[in-house]
């Protein structure tokens, strides 16, 4: 495994040149072998003491955490950590591991977080930029307002060209699924086309939306005469973003600008004075739930109510590593959330399946907690944001400026920045404090009156 980490240099923001083996990436952490942290002592291995610092941490073995980091910490050691956290996939195996720990049915302790922790703080040079990022906004956003026609049309056809996968091995994708069924709910008729599928039809529509990083992504070629048959076949052709912060938008944009009528981003800090994302005209609203049964069942009362639990329920990925240390500094507050671990590996299940299992982990806690930064350490809006208020729970999310384009800071949402405010956070929840319960139910009342499916369906039919 070392051997592995040292050959691959580490590609941002999705490198899939390192596949961590699930099985091995669990037992090399959790099985702790003292002769490999004294070998790791001895030969003053600095990729070694890594992962042998790791494996002590997991097994709950403080003395040699504190030995291996004090080790790894002098002068010329320290210098080869930093480059192997610049230069290698050592991050991606760490959240590796913890990813499979969780998948196998473990849950870390308090000793475990706070062991991680303390390996993270001294080698990661990474762990301490998500902390206090932004911890005063001057001053937020105004929320933007979005026209909505005042009827639907009788007829409205929409054809989602979207990913079946998040890649190939994983479970099915669900965002094609939650785009059908709130277009089908506000009476839409839809169409759902995988543009991996050979012979596809291409089917004559009102919209198009189309999951543009994901068509064709090694030919360019193949990828603009696909984009030219949809555009012969639908009136308004839409770019849909899901990660406007990852690299390569703006080539994208200019490659087929011409062809496409807009963008539709959950990013608003991307456009201009013009409101345009690199000259393509932009809508940032946000994007629809769907599942409007299974969620509508799982959804907290809209009355008043006593809960006080709080909980993350998510992936920890190389594209999002700075939840990492989110999560285990949580993990090691005294009342901390719970924390739920999800991922991508196939569950031969169907899509409706898939979500469900998703949806009912999210709302079995009173307070949703989120994370909103990315790799890069930019803010995005995530799609958990919408699904916790369409639950009528209480979001309790990362300080953003851009979620102030949509629910305002301590009215619609709570909002944190350090270990020490989410703390806060979480003691007052703790006491079943009534001021957050008017936030939960000022923040679904405010979601369901400007981000409800059928609002963003009578948004989206403004695009005519």
């Amino acid at each position: 495994m070392i051997d592995r980490i040292r050959k691959y240099s580490l590609r941002r923001p999705y490198s899939r040149k390192i596949l961590v083996p699930s099985e091995a990436a669990f037992n090399a952490c959790v099985e702790h072998k003292a002769s490999n942290l004294i070998t790791a002592l001895q030969e003053k291995d600095a990729l070694a003491g890594i992962l042998a610092s790791l494996r002590a941490a997991y097994a709950c073995d403080e003395k040699t955490v504190k030995k291996l980091t004090e080790n790894l910490m002098k002068n010329r050691q320290i210098i080869e950590v930093t480059r192997l956290f610049e230069t290698t996939d050592i991050r991606k195996y760490t959240i590796t591991v913890l990813r499979d720990f969780y998948a196998n049915g473990s849950k870390l302790t308090r000793t475990q977080a706070k062991l991680l922790t303390e390996v993270a703080d001294a080698l990661d040079p990474e762990s301490h930029v998500v902390f206090g990022h932004e911890r005063k906004i001057l001053r937020s956003p105004e929320i933007l307002n979005f026209e909505q026609v005042s009827k639907l049309p009788k007829s409205l056809s929409v054809a989602i060209y979207f990913r079946g996968k998040f890649f190939p091995t994983s479970r099915p994708h669900d965002l094609a699924y939650r785009l059908a069924t709130a277009f089908e709910f506000a009476g839409a008729t839809c169409h759902l086309v995988d543009p991996d599928e050979e012979n596809r039809d291409i089917p004559n529509v009102d919209i198009a939306l189309i999951d543009d990083p994901h068509v064709f992504r090694k030919s360019s070629e193949k990828k603009r005469q696909f984009l030219e048959r949809v555009r012969e076949r639908s009136r308004v052709m839409v770019m849909f973003e899901m990660d406007p912060w990852a690299r390569g938008l703006s080539e994208r944009i200019s490659l087929n600008s011409d062809l496409y009528d807009r963008v539709w981003a959950m990013m608003p800090s991307l456009r201009d004075e013009d409101s345009r994302i690199e000259g393509l005209k932009a809508s940032c609203i946000l994007f629809p739930v769907g599942a409007s049964e299974l969620f509508s069942q799982h959804a907290l009362p809209s009355e008043r109510i006593q809960r006080a639990d709080i909980g993350f329920c998510g992936g920890v990925e190389e594209f999002n590593f700075l939840r990492y240390f989110w999560v285990i500094g949580a993990l090691g507050l005294k009342t901390a959330p719970k924390i739920m671990i999800t991922n991508h590996y196939p569950d031969q299940k169907d899509v409706l399946s898939s979500l469900h299992d998703y949806v009912s982990k999210l709302a079995s806690t009173y307070a949703c907690l989120n994370f909103v930064r990315r790799a890069d350490k930019r803010v995005s809006m995530v799609g958990r944001t919408s699904d916790a208020l369409r639950l009528r729970q209480l979001l309790v999310q990362e300080r953003s400026a851009e979620v102030g384009f949509y629910l305002r800071a301590g009215e619609h949402f709570l909002d944190f920045s350090s270990l020490d405010e989410l703390e806060n956070i979480c003691e007052t929840l703790d006491m079943k404090n009534s001021r957050y319960e008017n936030i939960r139910i000022n923040g679904a009342r405010h979601f369901e009156q400007n981000y409800s499916d059928q609002a963003i369906v009578r948004h989206i039919a403004t695009w005519f």
